[in-house]
């Protein structure tokens, strides 16, 4: 996977733990950008094909043209991973996720969404089919509710009904078919970008390159997706990796080879201990710990306890891989 990927990657994830904490929290102010939907398709697809166990199939189809749409990335991909979550719980050991992003070619299902001056080569579909359990007729029926769950203790019932309001604040629609022992197709159907929008869609500079560094990092983040994609842009940077997924697996390993790691990157928000205790308690057991603290929805004032009492830094997500390379080398450069 290339850099340019994997920071892609985190941007995503990140947007997932900002935004699916509270449904009444979910922020539809962001300004909508020109986004290349085959592009995130294909990067989003990565960093769900290392968060869902390999005994499922994940694939997916896009155009070999882009399909530029206008839409706020971050939520465009929350739109993504929550319905191929909502496929992963519906399948069997070795089911098939399958997603495709496709210009839509159906006037009569767009007419009929979009009302009867729309046209279809205004709009793309992104579909997600599941080969799973499918759902009931009653259960389709509440299925964007907000709260409503058949998952029982494993889900919060804030998937569908977050896609919903997602797709409807950037113009788009979404139609469900799914029966008993047949699987689910959802299709989202998405404006896309007017033809001079997308005539102007040029990259007019090089990206800046991300500082490479050496160095044992350890990564606390209670989220697989983001570890992992934390995990992934530290390596290509030259970096060593240890990786924990609670504050108490973060304890024992710090614990254990407390003067190994050169710098902690810590999550702020996370079950059981959180980010500020975990913190200080390492400060106990090493004095000179370098903390970097992330978090997408964060106390201020927990932070800045955090900051005034040795932590070297703080980083809000969403992040750049570039963001993320200067940050790092900085909190290992001051003393």
């Amino acid at each position: 996977e290339s850099l340019h990927a994997i920071e892609e990657g985190g941007k995503k994830a990140s947007s997932l733990t900002q935004q699916i904490l509270n449904f009444s929290k979910l922020n539809l102010t962001e300004s909508p950008a020109l986004v290349d939907g085959c592009a995130l398709v294909s990067q989003t697809w990565k960093l769900l094909r290392g968060s869902i166990p390999p005994e499922f199939n994940l694939e997916y189809q896009v155009p070999e043209s882009p399909l530029y749409l206008r839409a706020v990335e971050g939520k465009l991909a929350q739109v993504l991973i929550n319905l191929v979550v909502n496929a992963r719980d519906a399948l069997s050991t070795g089911g098939t996720i399958e997603i495709a992003l496709n210009p839509c070619s159906e006037k009569e299902r767009v007419c009929e969404l979009f009302g009867e001056k729309a046209e279809p080569a205004n709009y793309a579909v992104l579909r997600v089919t599941d080969n799973g359990h499918g759902m009931s007729q009653d259960v389709l029926a509440r299925a964007f509710e907000p709260y409503f769950s058949t998952k029982k203790d494993r889900g919060t019932g804030l998937g569908l009904s977050t896609v919903l309001t997602i797709v409807r604040s950037l113009g788009g629609a979404i139609d469900v078919h799914s029966q008993p022992g047949a699987g689910t197709e959802v299709e989202v159907f998405l404006p896309l970008a007017e033809e001079s929008a997308q005539t102007e869609a040029v990259i007019n500079s090089e990206p800046s390159q991300p500082l490479a560094g050496s160095g044992k990092v350890l990564v606390v983040d209670d989220e697989d997706p983001v570890r992992n994609v934390l995990s992934l842009s530290l390596l290509h940077l030259g970096y060593q990796v240890e990786l924990a997924a609670s504050g108490r697996e973060a304890l024992d390993k710090f614990a254990s080879t407390a003067g190994s790691f050169d710098l902690v990157i810590l999550d702020m928000l996370m079950p059981h201990i959180s980010g500020d205790e975990v913190f200080f308690r390492m400060r106990e057991i090493n004095p000179k710990v370098r903390v970097l603290i992330i978090s997408g929805y964060s106390s201020e004032e927990a932070v800045q306890r955090i900051l005034q009492n040795g932590g070297k830094g703080f980083m809000q997500k969403p992040f750049t891989i570039e963001e993320l390379s200067r940050k790092v080398r900085e909190c290992l450069e001051t003393g």
